[in-house]
């Protein structure tokens, strides 16, 4: 029987945040939202967050994530919302140029 695996550092990632938001995360949502929290972590710290080996989120094995402490909980929420907001925004401007039956010229 193989033990369990137990994490180096304490803390939380942006994919536990998001899990816990019931939010389904893709890459693209992982990259941005985290480079947004990277970057807000750096300035009130100075420093980049530390890493660990987690789990990764939609494949087997384990990848490095970036650990942030607790505190940050409400900064990677924000984030994760606005990403929402953002994505929500592109989606409208898709279905009005539907809607409207033609295509910008510069698509």
């Amino acid at each position: 029987m193989t033990a369990p695996m137990r994490w180096n550092t304490a803390g939380i990632t942006v994919p536990d945040v998001a899990r816990g938001m019931g939010v389904e995360i893709t890459k693209h949502m992982m990259w941005s939202v985290g480079l947004t929290v990277m970057a807000h972590y750096r300035r009130e710290y100075g420093a980049l967050p530390i890493k660990d080996l987690r789990p990764k989120t939609h494949a087997k094995g384990v990848h490095c994530f970036a650990i942030y402490p607790e505190t940050m909980r409400p900064v990677i929420e924000a984030a994760i919302r606005a990403y929402g907001a953002e994505e929500a925004r592109q989606l409208d401007m898709g279905r009005w140029w539907v809607t409207a039956g033609e295509l910008p010229a510069t698509v």
